[in-house]
């Protein structure tokens, strides 16, 4: 198993802080959002900075996430919806590959929030993820699709069985399943009966709650255990967010207890 953390639960330090204090936790690998390397990641300065402070401490970048947080106010305003997230997907992947990234997950793709009926969101997002494919395929990067629970205001692909389904439909192999432990449970599913069920298409895991703020220590050693134990060999991220500076401080205490 290929451990990582991610810098959406390091959100009060920039990069090389985050880094540094990953670096003390013993951690090689990380799972990283875009938009939190620095507040320009896709210019050629920056990606150079955030390669060289990368090999500075000697650490790996395995996936990817949140890579349209920046793209979704931007998404309700352009007339080409799909030819613009086409165009900062391809940003994202130029990027990747600049920094040896081999999963993309993505989750809340503003495709994925229309409120248009379910053939057409259905639809809009078989193709705009077939244009995805094709150009992560030229980089050997693989798309981890994330299920979204509608409490967060997705309306599509809200559970790992959809994101199978539509994976299915799809029939793309650098197209794979993001298996989230929270999201499991938020639906009222067994993580471990789904990771039985669909683990040769699962590419990536994250361990979290359904409440992304609130941190259950117990479980997610107890999930952590349970993906040890089965020897799982590819990546698998502990997730934790909260907008209180306090409690992400306390829940980062808390997985560096866990992990050591």
């Amino acid at each position: 198993m290929i451990l990582c953390l991610t810098n959406i639960s390091y959100k009060n330090l920039n990069f090389e802080q985050f880094l540094t204090e990953i670096k003390d936790f013993k951690i090689k690998n990380i799972e990283v959002a875009p938009s939190l390397l620095s507040k320009k990641p896709f210019t050629k300065k920056n990606s150079k900075k955030i390669k060289l402070l990368l090999k500075k401490f000697d650490i790996k970048i395995r996936s990817f996430q949140s890579v349209f947080f920046n793209a979704k106010d931007n998404y309700k305003h352009k007339r080409n919806n799909i030819n613009y997230l086409t165009n900062h997907f391809k940003k994202v992947v130029n990027l990747a590959s600049t920094l040896n990234v081999r999963n993309l997950s993505i989750g809340s793709c503003p495709s994925r929030n229309d409120y248009k009926n379910k053939t057409f969101v259905y639809d809009l997002n078989l193709d705009l993820f077939k244009r995805f494919s094709k150009i992560a395929e030229k980089k050997n990067i693989t798309i981890s699709l994330e299920p979204v629970s509608k409490k967060y205001g997705i309306n599509f692909l809200n559970n790992i069985d959809e994101v199978f389904n539509f994976i299915i439909r799809l029939k793309k192999k650098n197209v794979k399943i993001l298996l989230d432990t929270g999201n499991c449970r938020s639906e009222r599913m067994d993580y471990k009966k789904k990771f039985r069920k669909y683990k040769k298409f699962i590419n990536h895991i994250q361990l979290s709650n359904p409440q992304i703020d609130h941190f259950n220590t117990k479980t997610i050693r107890q999930e952590l255990e349970f993906f040890r134990r089965i020897k799982f060999k590819k990546t698998l991220t502990i997730e934790h967010f909260s907008k209180s500076i306090n409690k992400l401080q306390l829940n980062q205490k808390i997985v560096k207890n866990i992990i050591n």
